[in-house]
């Protein structure tokens, strides 16, 4: 998106900041370079990203096939601005972090955050051919499906030094927990899943080291229902065994408007509820 509406989408386009030095007939002409962060940042509460890994590109035929994440640094490098390509942008240049976390003291969120393996793709484009058994190819080689997921979650959310170094300010992570097919003009079937079959044990261990970490959320009281007396597992502790509140956060730097300050209760709890990584991994413990 070219947001500084030069006529080129280069890396000096600034994917956040509002516009604040264009004359309004720039903008008039170029209505889709709106950019997202508000001119007042006390009208944020909190700053978040989304980051996947998809494997290498190949042959012009899209992400056909599994691939470790590599740099291990890749996640902390997107964070921090270091955009892999073929027009990387300076490091200090947009770091997301710095900018919007660290200088503005808001708490950071990584809203979504997986590693797709693919275990087959269409013997055809998509979408005219439809994902039926006698279409599907089996992709083979590189990693298995545990090493290429531990290779993301070993350098972010089961990671002691990115939990509680790397971005101080992190207070809630979202694994994106899903499996679809996807992607052009070969589609392929993409399972971001740390709870699949072959994968959950092995990220129960991994997550079990840093669990001290985690805030787990409490579950929610039963709701009045006049048509009925119980409502099974609802406001209980089934399947929850850390619904006693779990262990809290290791003492982490303050986020709030004055010395001292911690961050505001909902934000807390927020932060909390977010911070559990799914619920169907957490009742898995």
């Amino acid at each position: 998106m070219d947001t500084n509406c030069d006529g080129t989408v280069d890396s000096n386009d600034d994917p956040f900041a509002p516009i604040t030095s264009l004359a309004s007939t720039a903008l008039t002409s170029m209505p889709f370079a709106k950019q997202y962060f508000p001119d007042d940042p006390s009208h944020v509460d909190w700053v978040a990203l989304s980051i996947y890994w998809f494997g290498n590109w190949a042959d012009n035929l899209g992400y056909v096939s599994n691939s470790l994440m590599t740099p291990s640094t890749y996640v902390t490098d997107e964070i921090n601005g270091k955009e892999l390509g073929a027009d990387p942008p300076p490091a200090t240049l947009f770091n997301f972090y710095q900018i919007y976390s660290a200088n503005l003291n808001k708490p950071f969120f990584v809203t979504e955050i997986g590693a797709a393996y693919y275990s087959y793709k269409l013997s055809g484009p998509s979408p005219q051919t439809p994902d039926i058994p006698a279409n599907r190819v089996a992709i083979t080689g590189g990693p298995t499906e545990v090493e290429l997921k531990q290779s993301l979650w070993a350098n972010t959310y089961c990671n002691q030094t990115f939990l509680t170094q790397t971005f101080p300010n992190l207070r809630a992570v979202s694994i994106f927990e899903w499996q679809k097919l996807e992607g052009s003009p070969i589609g392929t079937h993409r399972d971001f899943r740390v709870t699949s079959p072959s994968v959950l044990a092995s990220f129960l261990t991994d997550f079990k080291a840093v669990a001290q970490y985690f805030s787990f959320a409490k579950p929610l009281a039963a709701p009045l229902n006049t048509s009925s007396t119980t409502s099974p597992g609802v406001g209980s502790n089934s399947g929850s065994p850390h619904a006693d509140g779990g262990s809290s956060l290791p003492s982490l730097p303050n986020i709030g408007t004055g010395a001292g300050e911690r961050a505001a209760p909902m934000s807390r709890a927020l932060g909390a509820a977010a911070l559990i990584l799914g619920l169907v991994a957490c009742a898995a413990l």
